[in-house]
């Protein structure tokens, strides 16, 4: 795609005649001609590819943190110990690179808490079957069951 502020806040312009957009640089002079084939302007420009890595290069030494994003995200040390023991071809650990579970923005971000759920009761159970029961509903959901219900009801007893 194309941006036509983009390439006007450049300084160049854009002439669209003879169903071609013409553009043109700063001096007038026209630098491309892009045809226009079923209603787009369509620029064909040949896709230029970063060098790629070979197996025959040798292992690709990345740091921990790196391997932790490219695996998405389990804990550095899971990370560490599928290297050690050779679980990865063809990557390496940076052994000098510093390791810190801090380190990774997307796990910062979605890190969440909760208060520990206690292990014990404060109030005794009730004696029998039925003479305390707590509910708790749910609803209405944006969308409906296979039978089309929207609401969600539980019952527990103590």
């Amino acid at each position: 795609l194309l941006s036509v502020g983009h390439i006007t806040q450049a300084g160049y312009s854009l002439d669209f005649k003879d169903e071609k957009c013409h553009i043109f640089d700063k001096k007038h002079h026209q630098i491309e001609s892009i045809p226009h084939v079923n209603g787009l302007y369509r620029l064909c420009v040949p896709v230029l590819h970063p060098e790629a890595h070979h197996i025959d290069d040798g292992p690709h030494i990345v740091t921990s943190n790196e391997l932790h994003c490219l695996m998405g995200h389990p804990p550095v040390d899971a990370v560490k110990k599928l290297v050690k023991d050779q679980l990865v071809d063809g990557l390496e650990l940076d052994e000098r690179s510093p390791t810190s579970k801090d380190q990774c923005p997307s796990c910062l971000h979605s890190r969440m808490t909760r208060k520990a759920v206690s292990k014990s009761r404060e109030n005794d159970t009730s004696g029998g079957v039925g003479d305390q029961v707590h509910s708790n509903m749910w609803g209405p959901a944006t969308i409906k069951t296979p039978q089309h219900k929207k609401y969600y009801i539980t019952f527990t007893d103590d």
